[in-house]
């Protein structure tokens, strides 16, 4: 109902009825049916391959674990079932009585506010996670706490170390690729400290935030390169692992997190190349492509132009050069090469360290503009090569300008 409201297309829908479980799915027996949340009162069917949920009307009993609800109560009243949500946005039904709304959650959504369902401090005590989710409404739809709500939070951010780590993770991405997230992160500051320590308050930290709350808003809404733009100066802070590296921090949060290995990857190849020189010239274009990959450096060359690049860099004529690199097809890495393993060792160089040298040598001379990239000329070269090399240290590609 939230999104329809606010005229979006809904990513899923749920139905609420007050059948039992096994009443929908003998109703719904046309469909295929799941039974994975039948314990809390909910059926899944697949209509046209998408996922529909029908959940009974339920109470619930007490959240001893923070988490989840100790027991579930089936009852007839949809009510008593909306009571339960967290936000009163999320608390309105259309049925076959019309519009049901009992905690004026449409009001709330037109005016742009977001309050919690009842008593706030209770809510959040029962289940944490919805603290986050609360941010990632306000980066994701615009929608400001109200004070009681907003004041709560903060009571209760202590209870998030009671969230697994994946759930965290879950609404920690959501939140960062928000359109509105320079309305959320600022407020939210005190829950970020609670969830990753090495953000303790002092005048390092209040730096990052500084930077953090400029920067993070220009940049797209890519996941790697806005995780990238949160983590980018964590090294430096003190509570940080070190490791030489500047994404070492940012990796060992991310992996807390339960962030998959691609995502982290993605992430730290773009923190990595913050303070790297984004040249403009084609040879070293080039080679900054076979390093890194086309992805990685559109996300530095994006990451340098929210942050401020460093000494020697131009991420707009980088893109420029790198972009016409790429529409032209120039030659850039190994598979680009018009020759490879197969014809030199057809031409006499044997399989070993001296034909993986050649080839090396060969996409060194063509990235510099010593060889075309064709066939020929390049087998001439390897073949000539070989025969002066003789066991000698292989000479350098100018040797045969």
């Amino acid at each position: 109902m939230r999104d329809a409201l606010l005229g979006r297309t809904p990513e899923d829908w749920d139905v609420a009825t007050a059948a039992t479980p096994q009443q929908a799915a003998a109703a719904l027996s046309d469909y295929r049916i799941l039974e994975t949340g039948l314990r809390h009162g909910t059926v899944t069917a697949l209509a046209d391959g998408m996922p529909v949920e029908i959940t009974t009307y339920r109470t619930e009993g007490a959240y001893s674990d923070g988490r989840r609800p100790d027991a579930v109560f089936f009852t007839q009243s949809l009510e008593k079932d909306l009571a339960r949500r967290d936000f009163t946005v999320n608390a309105m039904a259309y049925g076959s009585r019309g519009f049901v709304d009992p905690f004026h959650g449409r009001e709330d959504l037109s005016r742009g506010i977001l309050r919690c369902v009842g008593d706030p401090i209770l809510r959040f005590r029962e289940d944490s996670l919805r603290i986050l989710r609360g941010i990632r409404f306000t980066a994701c739809l615009g929608l400001s706490p109200e004070p009681e709500t907003a004041r709560a939070a903060l009571v209760c951010r202590a209870f998030l170390s009671r969230v697994s780590a994946e759930r965290i993770g879950n609404e920690f991405r959501r939140m960062l690729c928000g359109p509105f997230l320079a309305l959320a992160l600022p407020p939210s500051r005190p829950v970020w400290e609670e969830i990753f320590p090495e953000l303790a308050p002092g005048a390092e930290s209040d730096g990052v935030w500084a930077r953090l709350n400029a920067a993070l808003p220009q940049t797209a809404p890519d996941l790697s390169l806005r995780l990238a733009v949160f983590f980018r100066e964590w090294d430096a802070l003190p509570g940080a692992p070190t490791g030489g590296d500047p994404s070492t921090a940012a990796r060992a949060a991310l992996r807390r997190l339960r962030c998959g290995n691609a995502e982290i990857d993605a992430a730290c190849r773009a923190i990595c190349l913050r303070s790297h020189p984004l040249p403009c010239e084609g040879p070293a274009v080039k080679r900054l492509l076979r390093q890194w990959g086309e992805p990685a450096l559109r996300r530095a060359a994006a990451l340098q132009a929210a942050c401020g690049p460093p000494p020697g860099s131009n991420p707009a004529g980088f893109l420029s050069a790198m972009q016409t690199v790429l529409a032209r097809r120039e030659c850039y890495s190994l598979r680009m090469l018009a020759v490879g393993g197969e014809e030199l060792r057809a031409h006499g160089i044997p399989a070993g360290p001296l034909l993986g040298s050649l080839l090396e040598r060969l996409l060194e001379a063509v990235i510099e503009g010593v060889l075309p990239n064709e066939k020929e000329p390049l087998l001439a070269a390897a073949v000539r090569w070989k025969e002066e090399i003789d066991g000698t240290d292989f000479p350098s590609v100018r040797t045969y300008l």
